[in-house]
């Protein structure tokens, strides 16, 4: 055990920290989501988990479970967590279930999270070089006797926030992919780009349920497009393509944050990146 005690309203939203799940934004309802990243067999990356709590809390209860037996959970950081002002943090990683379990409570009721939105943990993870190429899902589960996803507003009062599970997929490559070998996605989504900050290049993958006709754009921070990466009909299954840091003309970008936006008939969701030069 380790223990520690419109696009352009889309962007604003985003830039107030809100997070974009399934063509919706989980902004001022109690909430719980895990980030979705590429990376690719023998790297080490940090999956972060966030929430947003509308009332005051004075604890959390987050158990969750990922998919492969394959990677190696090194460790878990509430450093700079909402969560870490609260009288006792705690941790534990049980690799032979797949299983973490997170929590946080105020004992004495001298400390509290109040109203409002940001991270709750950082999972620091490795991939073994012999890790199959795979979809890695990251859920919430149940740990017995007592433990199951919670949000704590009194000793003796505690609620289930929404989730959306998260995905590390280590299939990345260096042009537009079909991971057809890796099992149908059941959900939509956009994953963060992998490296961020990046240089001239950064890779940005994504899920398709369903065969879709798909736009990806980038975006500045007025709100204007500087680059069609992709509009074209995919089949259903695990994408990823590469930006190279160009926009319509073949310029190099500026330095700055920037927005990509993925777009089906059915889904949309943004995401925010760094170039860094």
């Amino acid at each position: 055990m380790k223990a520690a005690i419109s696009l352009l309203s889309t962007l604003l939203l985003l830039l107030c920290g809100s997070a974009v799940v399934q063509g919706q934004t989980i902004s001022d309802t109690d909430s719980l989501w895990i980030d979705s990243i590429g990376t690719l067999s023998g790297e080490s990356v940090v999956l972060d988990v966030f929430f947003v709590n509308e009332d005051t809390l004075h604890g959390v209860e987050i158990p969750l479970y990922y998919s492969s037996p394959d990677i190696i959970i090194d460790s878990v950081s509430l450093a700079d967590s909402r969560i870490s002002l609260l009288t006792f943090t705690f941790y534990d990683i049980y690799p032979a279930e797949s299983k973490i379990h997170i929590g946080a409570m105020d004992f004495d009721g001298t400390s509290m999270v109040l109203p409002g939105r940001g991270k709750l943990a950082s999972l620091y993870i490795t991939l073994p070089p012999t890790t199959p190429t795979q979809l890695i899902e990251f859920d919430t589960t149940y740990i017995p006797p007592t433990s199951h996803v919670s949000f704590i507003s009194k000793i003796d009062e505690s609620y289930t926030p929404q989730f959306r599970k998260g995905y590390i997929n280590n299939s990345i490559s260096t042009d537009i992919t079909s991971g057809n070998d890796l099992p149908l996605p059941t959900e939509f989504y956009l994953a963060q780009n992998h490296p961020n900050p990046f240089n001239p290049t950064t890779d940005i993958s994504f899920a398709l349920p369903r065969k879709s006709r798909v736009r990806l754009e980038i975006y500045n921070l007025l709100g204007q497009q500087v680059r069609s990466l992709l509009d074209d009909e995919l089949m259903s299954g695990q994408h990823t393509i590469t930006f190279d840091g160009r926009d319509n003309e073949g310029r190099a970008i500026a330095s700055g944050v920037y927005f990509y936006r993925i777009k089906t008939a059915e889904d949309v969701q943004t995401r925010k990146m760094v170039m860094i030069k």
